[in-house]
């Protein structure tokens, strides 16, 4: 696990020094890889609990340890996903629904609110600071 963060790192710093989206992708890939052996480790530590309670203490402690890296890893999925932005000005996240495919903050979602207070076209895809003051921060 410890291996693949610093993997991530590197492709990461890279990413930043190069300008290159590609390999800011390939970290948001390895954040899979990161997730699955936190898992997998999980699983193997309650095993180890359950089969001997002598060995609870050390095994919730190497589980915050997992956890810890496990989070360190979305944090670089994060980061990651900010270069891109950067980079391309196109956002990677999948647009968030709740299980029964709703927008999690009511019904109809963004797709609700008047088109007029949306950006639109080109503008739509650049950065908040591109549009202009904010319609909220106070005028002097």
């Amino acid at each position: 696990m410890g291996r693949r963060l610093l993997e991530m790192m590197d492709a990461l710093s890279k990413a930043v020094a190069e300008r290159d989206p590609g390999l800011a992708r390939q970290v948001l890939s390895m954040d899979d890889h990161v997730d699955a052996l936190y898992e997998e480790v999980s699983r193997e530590l309650i095993t180890y609990m359950m089969e001997d309670p002598r060995t609870i203490t050390k095994a919730l402690t190497l589980m915050r340890v997992a956890r810890s890296y496990e989070r360190l890893g979305d944090h670089l999925e994060n980061i990651a996903e900010r270069v891109i932005y950067w980079l391309t000005g196109r956002c990677t996240r999948p647009r968030r629904t709740s299980i029964d495919g709703t927008h999690p903050r009511g019904e109809g979602g963004p797709e609700a609110a008047p088109s007029s207070k949306r950006p639109q076209g080109e503008e739509a895809s650049w950065p908040r600071w591109r549009r202009g003051p904010s319609p909220i921060a106070p005028s002097s």
